[in-house]
């Protein structure tokens, strides 16, 4: 199940996958039952988990993030809101785009329960994102 909630957009370059493996390993202290896309991420697996490259098609990918199963995700709210616990399921959605000079960079959406301006949950989620860019090039992510 792909959330639904507000969008958070940016523009990253190719530290994007490096500062991904940093949000999950975020992810992973929040949350000890973490699962990505629909499966468990126990801790010892972190060190082979990596952000797939975007598809070639144009289309955008996405990684899902929740606290539990996602059967249990949903039935707390999920995807529509945050659960009981004041959290939900997130994504990250991200799309290659080449650069007239060749670099790549990447549009980005993080997609959170609620607006990060007045949910403390979603506020959490976008600022571990931003976070985790921490010792990237200046200029690695910003705000689209």
């Amino acid at each position: 199940m792909l959330p639904t909630g507000y969008a958070t957009d940016f523009v990253a370059d190719s530290s994007l996958f490096h500062a991904m493996f940093r949000f999950v390993r975020r992810a992973q202290q929040r949350w000890p039952g973490l699962h990505v896309d629909g499966e468990p991420l126990p801790p010892e697996a972190l060190g082979d988990w990596y952000l797939p490259e975007p598809g070639e098609d144009g289309r955008p990918s996405a990684v899902t993030f929740s606290p539990s199963r996602p059967g249990e995700a949903a039935a707390e709210g999920a995807g529509r809101g945050p659960g009981a616990a004041g959290q939900g399921t997130c994504a990250v959605f991200y799309r290659a785009h080449r650069e007239p000079l060749g670099e790549v960079r990447y549009a980005v959406s993080v997609v959170t329960p609620a607006d990060p301006d007045t949910d403390p949950f979603s506020r959490d989620v976008v600022r571990d994102f931003l976070e985790a860019f921490e010792g990237s090039r200046p200029g690695a992510v910003r705000h689209a």
